[in-house]
């Protein structure tokens, strides 16, 4: 639904522009499409970073994948690289909770309900161990893997969104890239894995250092 819109919206703004190029001279054209490509992209890439998971992961790629992508989407879509809309915290703290099997305030001497940061899957916020160990903890956002999962099955919708932005080129390898990668961002046990392995190679590093994993406070959606 919000594809069909955003497509609706885009047809829309167009033949708004077409008209509005009609009664313009040169210089004030050259504004107006400048002007419309900024807003259009702009446009895309918040409803992209609304509909989070696999949508906009895609968005996030599109932003570096190819210069084929018009300069002005990729400028406002590398914005999903650094930031997205954050989640209502009633909402993590109920997976996180689930994922623990106690509430927060047990597990945690404290914890900041406002996020460091949010992504595509999850989000992460600063907490206190009860020894005053300062840590950070991201969480999966709820039913984000079955959403994500339900997106990757449905290829047609994806080289659709592909197709939109992308005129010259293929899209299949990059969606079979994306569905390959990003299930198994979805895994934060991997991620741990990794994170311990990485801590393993860069023990004692001058100036490198990989954060301790909490195993007892990690979990598939939880990482501490």
């Amino acid at each position: 639904a919000r594809l069909s819109r955003l497509s609706a919206g885009r047809s829309a703004s167009w033949l708004g522009s077409r008209v509005r190029r009609l009664f313009a001279g040169k210089a004030k054209r050259r504004t107006l499409d400048a002007a419309g490509r900024k807003a259009a992209a702009e446009r895309v890439a918040r409803e992209m970073g609304q509909m989070k998971g696999a949508l906009m992961k895609l968005g996030q790629m599109m932003s570096f994948v190819s210069d084929d992508v018009p300069e002005e989407l990729r400028t406002a879509l590398a914005s999903l690289q650094h930031s997205a809309p954050p989640m209502a915290f009633p909402l993590l703290r109920d997976v996180a909770e689930r994922e623990l099997g106690k509430p927060l305030e047990r597990a945690f001497a404290s914890f900041d309900e406002a996020p460091l940061a949010a992504a595509s899957i999850g989000q992460v916020h600063r907490a206190t161990l009860p020894d005053g160990t300062d840590v950070v903890v991201k969480i999966q956002y709820p039913g984000v893997a079955e959403a994500i999962r339900s997106d990757l099955a449905n290829v047609g919708l994806l080289y659709q969104l592909m197709g939109m932005f992308y005129s010259a080129l293929d899209p299949k390898p990059v969606v079979d890239e994306l569905r390959q990668r990003i299930t198994e961002e979805l895994d934060y046990e991997l991620e741990a894995r990794s994170q311990r392995t990485f801590a393993a190679l860069y023990a004692n590093h001058p100036f490198i250092a990989i954060p301790r994993v909490i195993e007892s406070l990690s979990t598939k959606r939880v990482l501490t």
